[in-house]
């Protein structure tokens, strides 16, 4: 497997670690020829945790394309974060990059708020809901907490300027909320006013991704890793190729 980009992410990323925060790897590979061209060999991603706790996973750039296109968060950051968090970038992957904003579309309103719905149920298993009657309980997981008001205020961030923001501006403030300086019901209220202002806001971003010039993009780079030739499928199915296809696209 031959690694395309490799990303530190999680809490570093967001610049909210702390000195006991490990250190989570996340990176993009290009599997070799007998994974496209073979049915016996199977690839989607790879995950491995250290002795020390640290955790990667990588994956298959078909697969990582596919997550970033339907504004998976998970996904979608590993594209934004801050330089001095990039190890590696393989020149083949750059043209995905400077392009990372064919990713973002409208999808991100459901996306965020779903995450931040999934970080709300394991902050308190018996809480369905924030919808839900506000009841007081005595203890939380803070660090749930904290990720469900991240993934709010950086969904509406994206939807109402078309940036994303993975580098937090608002990194002490999640941070108070790790520390348990929020009570239960200041959380929910502000994750309700949240996603009401998520909801009502008018998207700077598309409906959808840019999906034919990201599945270009996508061949692009595994033609050249593979050192095998798209020219036929260009002239069948597109009739262009990437450079050709994003600089009609700018001058619309």
């Amino acid at each position: 497997m031959k690694t395309l980009y490799e990303v530190v992410s999680g809490s570093r990323a967001y610049g909210t670690d702390t000195p006991e925060s490990d250190i989570d790897i996340r990176g993009v590979v290009v599997p070799p020829l007998e994974y496209f061209f073979g049915f016996s060999c199977h690839f989607e991603q790879q995950e491995h945790k250290d002795q020390e706790g640290n955790d990667s996973v990588h994956y298959d750039i078909r697969k990582f394309m596919k997550l970033a296109a339907d504004a998976n968060p998970n996904i979608l950051e590993l594209l934004f974060v801050p330089e001095d968090c990039i190890r590696i970038i393989d020149e083949t992957f750059r043209p995905i990059l400077e392009n990372r904003n064919l990713f973002l579309s409208n999808k991100a309103k459901k996306t965020y708020i779903g995450y931040a719905k999934s970080q709300l149920k394991k902050m308190n298993p018996e809480q369905v809901d924030y919808d839900d009657t506000i009841v007081t309980w005595p203890t939380y997981n803070k660090k749930n907490a904290m990720h469900l008001i991240r993934l709010l205020r950086t969904g509406l961030e994206l939807v109402s300027s078309g940036e994303l923001h993975v580098h937090r501006p608002d990194a002490k403030e999640l941070l108070e909320i790790r520390n348990g300086n929020w009570s239960y019901e200041q959380l929910i209220e502000h994750s309700r006013f949240l996603e009401n202002e998520i909801n009502k806001q008018e998207s700077v971003l598309p409906d959808k991704p840019d999906m034919r010039a990201l599945n270009l993009l996508c061949m692009e780079c595994i033609s050249e890793n593979l050192h095998i030739s798209v020219d036929i499928v260009r002239e069948d199915v597109w009739n262009r190729n990437v450079d050709h296809y994003l600089e009609e696209r700018k001058n619309k």
